[in-house]
């Protein structure tokens, strides 16, 4: 508060006349307003209390100020509980019209925040009452006080938090004065009662101005003001300087702000030490510094509606409650994101040291993580840090995913992410790359492709080249035929056509993958040496069966090179061959037959290792 404010509301007050000295606070700390002239109670009809046949049964007393009464009272034709507000014995005509004027403004703001009037009238003195419904509850300024008073606690509503749900219930209260041209002048926790079930009625409508042209002699206009009247305590500049052409709606947003702040404080917006220095201070109206226990965006709304400018308040009861609720939609946001950082930590945790996290666990806090900042955001879509961490967090998962070889879920996660860091998409990228590569490999070495067409060429061959072993044996013991390298030869020829008569039958098939070609040219190495075999007995002069023989070792690494390399399951005709190759070198003689052996057991063994897989039933449904 300056010097100069002071001096200007001091020459203001001499041009109005105004002594603030002079001026009355009454119990409540209001200053009172003369009451329209014009409004007259001597017309009110006269309300029946201690006769034969009363309209009204009083009780006791529940409350009393310097002007008026209020009594609990039966109203007898319809035994209802009611409040009976009555002049106080002391009081004189200006506290009856005051009190007929309050009567009539109250009863026409049907309103479920403003306390009904049930009908007004003379008592048997002919002074005015007013009948209304009789309130169980406590001033708000009480609960303010203590907040254990408060009616209705809830676990997870804060003293704050209910005192806020009053004061949005004051808003809609006064939106619809003001819809009605009626500005209160006298908003203040005193002036607001809660009921028993937290109901939340206005009060004390006794200083209220018109703003229109619509209420005749019920009320003083706005612009006629030119005396100071209201709670110094909460009061506007305007309302200290009585600068009527000024006094309006927005004079109500600053007694809200100032209430705001008495909520937010536990004290009123203006203080001094007497009255004068009270409306200076309202009149300066300089921003209030709150500390670190008052929700900066709920001192900001305070200031704003508490602004000196009325320009600068908020325009309506309703923008200021709606400032109020997006605060609360913010304070829930950041709520949210708080409890969410919790599961971030975990995630950069995670990322930092892998193996001490199950990735179902931290999986799970990244599905609470995200659903949390995205709530956040639903509610407050420009919470800056709420739309940062969950960046974060998509970002740490993408990683997480990542590194425990999951390209697809990362890529998955990485879609959400609006603008993705380049390193990370190239990294995904790289991963999703080299993913497809190993399937590719993983593909062309599968053997189960094409399992079925190597097993039934195996059986052809292991049948055909079985039988024609045996033949040649029993002719060449019968003197029907001599087996020298030129059959070796022919029947080598014969193996390489059929060889190369399956290759191309199951052409589309033994050449879809690696491991089948593979296996294809293997058997066409095989065939190959024995094409090659006959040549080089040729030159060292073995016999026919020397060669078969020789044949047998070399089919036993061959069948021993694709047992290591390509499928462990061939061991065994290995093992067969070997036998053979053996059996053979101890009695030559029995080398047809040992051939024969040889081919029929290796092919029904490679058969069986390859046979296609038998389909399972599915499984019983529950």
């Amino acid at each position: 508060m300056s010097r100069v404010d002071e001096e200007q509301l001091t020459t203001i007050w001499e041009a109005r006349g105004i002594t603030p000295d002079t001026l009355i606070v009454d119990g409540d700390g209001t200053i009172a307003d003369d009451p329209p002239r014009t409004t007259s109670h001597l017309a009110l009809p006269r309300i029946a209390v201690g006769e034969p046949n009363p309209q009204l049964s009083l009780g006791d007393t529940l409350g009393q100020g310097g002007m008026g009464i209020v009594r609990s009272a039966v109203q007898v034709p319809l035994a209802r509980d009611v409040a009976v507000k009555a002049m106080h014995p002391n009081a004189g005509d200006k506290a009856a019209l005051g009190l007929v004027r309050e009567a009539r403004i109250t009863g026409g703001l049907e309103h479920p925040n403003v306390v009904p009037v049930h009908a007004i009238g003379l008592d048997e003195n002919g002074q005015p009452m007013i009948i209304m419904k009789r309130i169980e509850g406590r001033a708000w300024s009480d609960l303010i006080d203590d907040p254990g008073l408060y009616p209705s606690q809830q676990a997870d509503h804060t003293a704050l938090d209910h005192h806020l749900d009053v004061l949005l219930d004051v808003c809609n209260a006064v939106s619809f004065a003001h819809s009605r041209g009626i500005v209160h002048r006298d908003l203040k926790p005193d002036n607001v009662m809660i009921g028993a079930f937290g109901e939340v009625y206005v009060l004390d409508w006794a200083l209220a101005v018109s703003v229109n042209d619509a209420h005749g002699d019920l009320m003083p206009a706005a612009r006629d003001i030119c005396r100071v009247a209201g709670t110094p305590a909460y009061m506007a500049p305007e309302m200290a300087s009585a600068e009527g052409a000024v006094i309006g709606p927005r004079s109500d947003i600053y007694l809200l702000g100032a209430t705001l702040h008495h909520l937010l404080t536990g004290k009123p917006r203006h203080s001094g030490k007497d009255v004068r220095q009270a409306l200076i201070t309202a009149y300066a109206s300089e921003p209030a510094e709150y500390g670190d226990d008052v929700p900066a965006g709920l001192g900001e709304v305070a200031n704003k509606a508490a602004h000196r400018d009325p320009e600068q308040r908020y325009e309506s009861a309703e923008a200021f409650k709606q400032a109020i609720l997006r605060y609360r939609r913010q304070q829930s946001s950041r709520e949210l994101a708080s409890d969410a950082s919790a599961r971030l930590e975990l995630l950069r945790k995670a990322v930092r040291h892998p193996a001490q996290h199950e990735l179902n666990e931290v999986r799970a806090a990244f599905s609470e993580c995200r659903f949390a900042y995205q709530k956040a955001l639903s509610t407050w879509p420009d919470n800056a840090r709420s739309s940062h961490e969950l960046s974060q967090a998509l970002q740490l998962m993408v990683w997480i995913e990542l590194n425990a070889g999951n390209p697809g879920a990362a890529a998955t996660v990485m879609a959400e992410l609006e603008d993705p860091p380049p390193e990370l998409a190239d990294k995904l990228n790289a991963e999703i790359a080299r993913v497809a590569d190993l399937e590719r490999l993983g593909y062309d070495m599968d053997l189960q492709v094409g399992r079925r067409t190597r097993a039934f060429a195996m059986l052809v061959i292991g049948v055909l080249f079985s039988v024609a072993p045996m033949l040649m044996g029993y002719a060449v013991r019968n003197g029907y035929a001599d087996f020298d390298l030129t059959a070796f030869a022919l029947i080598s020829t014969l193996f390489v056509g059929v060889i190369e008569g399956l290759r191309r039958w199951a052409k589309d098939t033994l050449s879809t993958t690696r491991v089948n070609r593979q296996l294809v040219h293997t058997a066409q190495v095989l065939a190959g040496v024995g094409l090659l075999l006959p040549a080089a007995g040729l030159l060292r002069g073995w016999s026919g069966a020397e060669t078969i023989l020789l044949l047998l070792l070399a089919i036993a690494i061959i069948q021993a090179m694709v047992a290591v390399t390509i499928d462990r399951k061939l061991t065994a005709a290995v093992g067969i061959t070997l036998i053979c190759f053996f059996v053979g070198a101890a009695r030559i003689d029995l080398i047809f037959e040992l051939l024969a052996i040889n081919n029929l057991g290796c092919a029904l063994v490679i058969a069986w290792v390859w046979r296609p897989d038998t389909l399972l039933p599915p499984p019983a449904l529950k």
